[in-house]
């Protein structure tokens, strides 16, 4: 337990100080954030490796030092510990009453098998920095660009 608050504070400070001692240097472990966990639910150290993670990434991406597998496999490591951490707050999405009627139209013309006044209105939706994607529950729509 000491190991882990000692090196949580220490990659906090490395962090306000710029990240120059050889501590900060080390890159993050994700073993370092179950460790923490591990030693009696220190949840105060884990969230400081979860977040000295993330900084390390966003630096290496803005050094372009990050590769494509590196960075798939730190996301499908964040969106795990996110299930059990709820971390990230469910933000509603308000679709925009021109863009949800364009939408039930296109379904509508989906349902009457007119596909090129489905295709016109989905591009129509497009424009409008929506996208429509057809899922076995119905049409969803989500914002261009939002992940």
């Amino acid at each position: 337990r000491k190991i882990a608050q000692e090196e949580n504070g220490q990659l906090r400070k490395d962090s306000r100080a710029g990240g120059s001692t050889s501590n900060a240097q080390r890159p993050i472990e994700k073993s370092d954030f179950e460790n923490a966990l591990d030693d009696d639910l220190n949840i105060s150290a884990a969230l400081g490796f979860l977040f000295e993670s993330i900084r390390q990434t966003n630096r290496a991406m803005d050094e372009k030092k990050l590769d494509a597998a590196s960075a798939s496999a730190w996301l499908a490591w964040w969106k795990r510990i996110n299930t059990v951490l709820a971390i990230e707050a469910e933000v509603e999405i308000i679709v925009p009453p021109e863009v949800a009627q364009l939408a039930k139209d296109r379904e509508n013309a989906r349902r009457e098998k007119n596909w090129k006044r489905s295709d016109d209105l989905r591009e129509q939706i497009s424009t409008l920095g929506w996208e429509v994607r057809d899922t076995k529950d119905g049409p969803k729509l989500t914002r261009r660009g939002a992940a």
